[in-house]
């Protein structure tokens, strides 16, 4: 199972409000980055060699709940008028932030979470 890597908006508006990356930051050639997600985060190593940093939707999160109090859940939803076969589908909660959206995947409801609560911190 591999972690979701954060979309390229996302890892914009990260950079703005003051993100940085762990020592720990794992990082891969970009040439050999094409099936591996979305390339976030560009930046030149010594060799002059274009790089990927692989920030995940859960280094994000664990982020915002660290350095800015900020929670996050992704609760799964399934009205009680639906189907028993109908599929789950996804709703963000942010702690401070009302949401009634619903999304088909976990990942695609974590990464609507992040970007609203990137949107909270005051830079």
């Amino acid at each position: 199972m591999e972690l979701k890597l954060i979309d390229f908006e996302t890892a914009k508006l990260l950079k703005d409000k003051g993100f940085k990356l762990p020592d720990s930051t794992d990082y891969i050639d970009m040439y050999d980055f094409t099936d591996k997600g979305i390339c976030n985060i560009r930046i030149e190593d010594q060799s002059m060699h274009h790089v990927a940093i692989i920030v995940t939707q859960e280094l994000v999160k664990k982020w915002l709940r660290e350095e800015h109090k900020i929670l996050i859940a992704i609760l799964p939803w399934k009205d009680h008028q639906d189907d028993v076969n109908d599929p789950i589908r996804f709703r963000p909660m942010i702690h401070r932030v009302k949401t009634y959206e619903e999304y088909d995947t976990y990942e695609d409801a974590l990464e609507k979470a992040l970007i609203e609560a990137l949107k909270l911190i005051k830079t």
